[in-house]
Parts: structure tokens; sequence; C-alpha cells
């Protein structure tokens, strides 16, 4: 974990989904952003029906191979058209100082995103992705064919089946497809199957869009028990997975130090957005360091050489609570000499 992802975690609440309601003052609806990133060349494994080799005698010389794949290992490409009708693409000169020249592209639930990374993932909600290469340049096509600001698509987003980014370097590629297709069995879509709330005592609640690991309490973000002032609540961000994920699961984690009424409180927050399905994990340790505690402990690690990018992730699992990080980290910071 870099030093400024750390002081993200320090400076809490750092919610994605409450980032994603503030960008409603530059642009409505919700908001994914793509920069250029380095390529990284992700291989997929296909599953193989049949490999079909024609050899013929003469001259020994082979004179096809052929490689099948079963059709059931496809699935049908459905998109949700039932929401609002918007542009496919639009373009912002600037939407704030590190955001220029963006290409904003509006999709439906159930197109196919194949990321610049090599992951790829089923949009489940209604969202605008943002495109822009800070240092690099941004090729936008649309069925590989290249367009600028001047000539954009005239397409909604519920022509879109798929999009697909590919990096170089600093210069970003995004493709937006519109032709009828089929997408991998094993593409899933991108909302949590599994979402956690953590309860770690003093009426604090966290949460985190897995099943979070018993204890830790550091690895996850700051909740809201009501709605926020950019209109964002956490009941919220379940109640997404749970309209639209099968099977959704829920868990409540409370400490040593949680009240039952905050236990009760969080289980009527899940079940007024329909969220039954949910696994208890009762009187987990939480430890609070006194500040010379926490100066030994960031000492020790210092002398062992443990890098200091390296220090969250390596106190979160001794069951710190996040408010006290956001409190006493300047310790941890005067140890290691930052300053920042």
């Amino acid at each position: 974990m870099k030093t400024d992802e750390i002081d993200k975690k320090i400076g809490m609440p750092d919610v994605n989904a409450e980032w994603e309601r503030f960008q409603r003052e530059v642009i409505s609806g919700e908001s994914r952003t793509i920069v250029s990133t380095p390529n990284k060349r992700v291989s997929m494994l296909k599953k193989v029906a049949a490999v079909v080799l024609i050899v013929l005698g003469f001259s020994g010389a082979v004179l096809a191979a052929v490689h099948l794949q079963k059709s059931e290992d496809d699935k049908e490409l459905v998109i949700d058209k039932s929401g609002e009708t918007k542009p496919l693409v639009t373009f912002r000169d600037q939407i704030s100082p590190n955001r220029r020249n963006v290409y904003v592209v509006s999709l439906c639930p159930g197109t196919w995103v194949k990321n610049s990374d090599g992951k790829e993932h089923i949009e489940e909600e209604f969202q605008h992705y943002y495109f822009f290469a800070p240092k690099g340049t941004l090729t936008m096509m649309l069925d590989g064919k290249p367009f600028d600001k001047n000539s954009l698509p005239k397409l909604t987003n519920k022509d879109l089946k798929k999009i697909e980014s590919t990096a170089n370097g600093d210069n970003l590629a995004v493709n937006l497809i519109t032709k009828e297709m089929k997408v991998p069995a094993h593409i899933m879509g991108n909302l949590p199957r599994v979402m956690t709330i953590l309860l770690p005592g003093k009426g604090d609640i966290y949460f985190t869009k897995n099943k979070a690991q018993e204890g830790n309490w550091m690895n996850s973000s700051i909740g809201s028990w009501a709605e926020t002032d950019y209109g964002w609540s956490m009941a919220q961000e379940f109640e997404k997975s749970q309209q639209r994920v099968p099977g959704f699961k829920a868990y409540i984690y409370s400490s040593t130090e949680t009240t039952q009424k905050d236990i009760d409180r969080a289980t009527a927050l899940l079940k007024e957005v329909g969220v039954t399905n949910i696994t208890y994990r009762k009187d987990l340790p939480v430890k609070h360091f006194t500040n010379a505690e926490l100066r030994q402990w960031a000492q020790d690690q210092k002398d062992k050489g443990l890098p200091y990018d390296d220090l969250y992730n390596k106190m979160a699992p001794l069951g710190m609570p996040v408010e006290d990080v956001r409190a006493q980290w300047h310790i941890v910071k005067s140890v290691y000499g930052i300053k920042k």
C-alpha cells in the first residue's frame, strides 16, 4: 500500500459509492473513471472442446488444425434497456484540474467491459465511464473506427454491447462495440456477491464489498447509519446487490465492545432493503493502542526494515479500528519521518 493510499485510508470516510454520488454535480448518474495504465497482457484460458488434426500421409504434410469451442461456453449478452436513454458519448474539455479532454460513455446494465489491464466484467448498473489519458494520447473508436469530439457517434447507451480498452504505455485506446455478440460464461457481473457490515464498537459502522477478515477493522470503509449530504447511504450499497445478485449474502461482524443495540440496528438496516441472508460473527477482538504502544510498534517495524508503505496492512490484522488509526497514525508517521 502506497503512502497516499494509507493517507486515503486514514482520511476516512473514503467511500467509493459516496464519491460516485458526488460526481452527479458534474454528470448526472453514476460513474466509473478509466485512465490509461501500463499495458498488462493477461492471457485468458479457454476450454477446448476438440483439436482435430487432419494429417495426410503424402510427404507427411499436415493439411489442417482445427480448434473447436463448445457453444455452451458462451451466454447471451442481455442489455437492460429499461432505464433512461442517454447519448452514448459526450465530451468535456475539463471536469477537474486533473481531468481534461474527457470522453464520457453512458452504458446500460448488461454491457460487457474489458479493461486495459485485461480484467473483464458485466456492468450491473447504469453508469457513466470517464475516459482520458493524463500523459499520453486517447483514441476513441466506434466498432473499430476512430472518432473525435467533432464526430461523436449519434447513438445512445442502449446501442452499446461492449467496451474494450487497450493501453500502450501512457496511451489508451477505447473501442465501443455495438454489434450483437455472446459473452464467455465465466465473465461475471461486477456487483459484490458478498458484503460485510463491521461494528467495532462506540456506535461506529464500517463496511466492505467482500467477506471481511474477522478481527480486521482497518481494511474497510467507514459507513453511515443515515443518508449523507451527497445522497449516499450504505443501505443503498447492499440494496443494489440484493436486487441484482442471485443468492446475495451479507455478514455482520461485531466486536467484544459492540452493543446488541448496534447489532439489531444493522440487522434492521439490511432487512429494510430486503437483505435477509445474514450471517453473524460476534465477540471479535478489537485492539486499542496507547500512544506509547503504537510508537513502540512502529519503531519495531522500522528496526526490522519494514517499508512505510507496508505498515497499514501489517497493522490491520492486529484489530485496531479505523477511527483509532485516524486519530493516532501521526505517531507512526513521526517514527518513520513522514511529514505529510
